[in-house]
This record gives structure tokens, sequence and C-alpha cells, in this order.
């Protein structure tokens, strides 16, 4: 599995990073909808979960480049 090697990472890691990254988009989903439905409720707490998710997994990609690994995936 050349993904979990590039990341660094294990299978059991990487599945329950991902499984957390999941849950918190389908929650930023849902607070999407209410917010659709009832604009004056939740106006930034979607955007905030998604930018939270955007900074952790740029966090990890940083991290896996600064111990060791360089190579780029588009």
């Amino acid at each position: 599995m050349g993904h979990l090697a590039e990341k660094r990472t294990t299978y059991c890691s990487h599945m329950s990073h991902a499984f957390s990254y999941a849950a918190r988009a389908f929650t930023a989903g849902f607070v999407f909808i209410i917010h659709g439905l009832i604009p004056d409720v939740f106006t930034e707490t979607g955007s905030n979960i998604l930018k939270e998710i955007t900074f952790d997994i740029d966090s990890a990609n940083m991290e896996a480049r600064m111990y060791g690994h360089t190579k780029k995936h588009i």
C-alpha cells in the first residue's frame, strides 16, 4: 500500500483519521442544511468545521514531508 507508506502511517491509524474526517464532514453537511433552512442558525459553524478538517489534513501532509517523504501526488 503505497499511500500508507507515503503518509508514514498504519492501516488502522489511517482508517481512524479518514473516519474522523468523514464524520466531521457529514456533520458540516448537516449544519449547512440547517443553515440553509434557517439562515440565522450556524452562521459560521459549517465553514469552521471544514477549515479544521483542511488544517488537520494539511498538517498531516506537512508532517509526512518533514519526516522524509517529499513525493507529491495530485
